[in-house]
């Protein structure tokens, strides 16, 4: 396969099945890698319990830290490391994002990022660090936040899960493989014509959520909803989604859109 001399694998590259084969066909056994990036996530709200723990009225389960942790998880080159959730205390706040990044190289939080008084993630992170941006124009996701605190980054993203999925989507992984050098996936996707309107608000940058079906030959998307942030059957119900850039008023009906797929397609 390769001459004497010939480079098998470059440097900055996520190594595949393929890639160890060639490495292995070679007689080698051992080879240097960098270490994993080390993510620590943790979650705030004091109306937040774990999954398993009894719910008391106004508490909800922390879906969306679950959520977070299983999709970073499915990045080979990261070692992700899940902290828990801590109630919206400045004290327990501080406590906890000082450990996580003591322990790694990168920290997520969810909750807290927003405007509110009880929201203390902001205050917290605007004592000890200094934000690259605070908010960005996406929806869902709007809260999503980046700041950089003792020269490592630490994302805050909503306390909902599609917000949180929208934020792994658009902002947080791709800042990864980009300050990495790597070259990220390519993302599974078809053209497909939308069986209704989708509406969009100029100025944001939407994630709309959508089931493909064949029929005939040709692809068909079917919008699950335009809103809904916290509403994880619009993931689960759904193979795929378009995106809606912030200079467009919406797709129309019958109008033919690339649609990236999480699922496949039934």
């Amino acid at each position: 396969d390769y001459r004497k001399g010939e480079i098998l694998i470059g440097r900055k590259r996520v190594l595949k099945p393929w890639d160890l084969g060639i490495i292995a066909s070679s007689g080698y056994r051992y080879i240097r890698v960098y270490e994993r990036l080390r993510i620590g996530i943790f979650s705030t709200g004091s109306e937040i319990v774990e999954p398993g723990n009894p719910r008391r009225p106004g508490e909800i389960y922390n879906s969306t830290g679950v959520l977070v942790k299983a999709y970073l998880d499915g990045l080979r080159f990261v070692a992700t490391r899940y902290y828990g959730v801590y109630p919206d205390d400045r004290r327990a706040v501080e406590n906890i994002l000082d450990k996580a990044l003591r322990d790694n190289h990168v920290v997520v939080v969810t909750g807290g990022a927003g405007v509110s008084k009880a929201d203390v993630v902001r205050d917290v992170v605007s004592s000890s660090g200094e934000f690259v941006f605070r908010g960005i124009a996406i929806r869902p996701g709007r809260p999503t936040s980046l700041a950089v605190v003792d020269q490592k980054p630490v994302f805050m993203l909503s306390g909902y899960p599609v917000a949180a999925w929208t934020a792994l989507e658009a902002v947080v992984v791709p800042a990864i493989y980009r300050s990495l050098e790597l070259e990220p996936p390519v993302k599974p996707s078809v053209k497909a014509k939308l069986a209704r309107r989708v509406p969009n608000t100029i100025g944001y940058r939407s994630f709309i959520r959508v089931s493909v079906w064949r029929k005939h030959g040709r692809y068909y998307a079917e919008p699950y909803m335009l809103r809904g942030s916290g509403v994880l059957s619009s993931l689960v119900r759904t193979n795929g989604y378009i995106v809606l850039d912030e200079n467009s008023e919406g797709y129309e009906k019958g109008e033919e859109v690339t649609v990236y797929l999480h699922s496949s397609i039934v």
